[in-house]
């Protein structure tokens, strides 16, 4: 029966896990754990399943690096033809070390960005800054005419839109930090269309993560829409439209929107704008981060001991922790967890499964109808997005390694375990 928490690329074999020919087993016991597997067959299929919707559109993908920052996922996904969505100096670098040769297009957003992430932004020439505030409208103006260049931006606008997502995921209420109003965005835009070192572009949109729903999504373009409409009335040109991403996954029972029903629905809402206003339709980007890698990768930890309390809760304690996967203790977050290896037949108990960190709020998954014996191998599912890129050394805790399996066969390590002297690595001791 299919698992639709897990891709294509995952699947029992004789009661054993796989990602495509490799036994995951297998794979724990070259590299160890906690381990994150990636599968580059899942990427490229999320991808090519996009990229099919929107064959002769002008559409523009971007991949939101904060998803997953590896670098060499990085490049995987620049060499399928997608851009990168950076909200830091640290992430541009990332992409630039990784898919610079292939001169993707870049945008920068973010609430904060720095001078110094401002003037490197201007002196790589990347393809446009979202700015968030008049404020930042200001000093981008003020280091642009320092560089001789002429920016080209966006400008974010708040919708005020419910995603219908967790509260701290959401991006596009007006109680949130991000972007400005539609009114201050009026106001943002006739300061911008003024300033002599910036080249307005577009207007830029993100409502927020791991939505489920289609209607958030119509409900926010078509304010976009309007709202580009009242700026060509004030004469301030947009040629492209950034409705940033958000669209979710499987993580337990979900049903997110499809590839197909996502493009289809919301192209066709602005390519009727477009004829409506008779001009051509603009261009359009959308930022995806964990629609491309989340199914793209597992989290394999192993059962360390087993406590089985005297009030009916059981532990089934891991080496994995909440510094490897933060989303169960942050958001509250369910990831299904697989055993590497079925065991028919035997008990089946409810578990909580927790790690080593000394914190009650160290939980991976609560309640789970499991029969778990000590040494077993269990792989939490959709660990390719917000996992590895949200993992921490709390209690002084190594990070853990990451492994692809390639399109072409092979395991290569893409991240090696971290060690001691790693931890430690750019501190001072002190000399008495």
């Amino acid at each position: 029966m299919k698992n639709n928490q897990l891709s294509d690329n995952f699947f029992y074999r004789n009661d054993k896990l796989f990602c495509d020919e490799h036994s995951l087993s297998g794979i724990a016991k070259s590299y160890g754990t906690p381990l994150f597997v990636y599968s580059e067959s899942t990427i490229e299929n999320n991808l090519k399943n996009m990229r099919s919707e929107i064959i002769n559109k002008p559409v523009d993908l971007c991949y939101a690096v904060k998803a997953n920052p590896s670098l060499s996922l990085i490049k995987i996904i620049s060499s399928l033809d997608c851009g990168f969505d950076v909200v830091s100096g640290g992430e541009l670098r990332r992409v630039l070390s990784a898919a610079a040769k292939l001169k993707p297009k870049i945008v920068f957003s973010g609430v904060g960005k720095t001078i110094d992430e401002l003037d490197f932004a201007l002196s790589c020439g990347i393809s446009c800054i979202n700015v968030e505030s008049i404020s930042e409208l200001k000093k981008l103006n003020e280091r642009a005419k320092v560089a001789h260049l002429k920016a080209p931006i966006s400008i974010r606008i708040n919708p005020d839109i419910d995603p219908k997502t967790h509260p701290y995921i959401s991006t596009g209420l007006r109680e949130n930090k991000f972007g400005l109003s539609i009114s201050a965005g009026y106001e943002a835009y006739k300061l911008a269309d003024k300033l002599e070192n910036l080249k307005v572009i577009g207007v830029d949109c993100h409502i927020g993560s791991q939505i489920i729903e289609i209607s958030p999504f119509i409900d926010a373009t078509e304010k976009v829409l309007e709202f580009v409409s009242n700026l060509e009335d004030l004469n301030i040109s947009i040629d492209e439209i950034n409705l940033g991403g958000g669209l979710g996954i499987c993580y337990k029972s979900e049903h997110p929107p499809t590839a197909k029903h996502f493009f289809s629905t919301i192209l066709n809402k602005v390519e009727l704008w477009a004829h409506c206003k008779n001009k051509k339709t603009p261009r359009i980007t959308f930022e995806f981060g964990r629609s491309i890698v989340g199914n793209s990768g597992l989290l394999i930890c192993k059962v360390i001991h087993l406590k089985e309390t005297d009030f009916g809760k059981n532990f089934a304690i891991v080496d994995a922790a909440m510094n490897d996967i933060l989303r169960p203790s942050l958001y509250n977050a369910y990831h299904e967890v697989f055993p590497l290896e079925k065991r028919e037949g035997k008990q089946i108990k409810s578990w909580d499964i927790v790690g080593p960190i000394c914190e009650s709020g160290d939980w991976l998954a609560k309640d789970r109808l499991l029969h778990i014996e000590e040494g077993a191998l269990l792989a939490f599912a959709s660990a390719g997005a917000y996992c590895s890129s949200m993992s921490s050394n709390y209690n002084s805790r190594v990070k853990s390694s990451e492994v692809l399996v390639r399109t072409a066969g092979d395991v290569v390590e893409i991240k090696k375990r971290e060690n001691f002297h790693d931890l430690i690595n750019g501190e001072y001791l002190l000399d008495y």
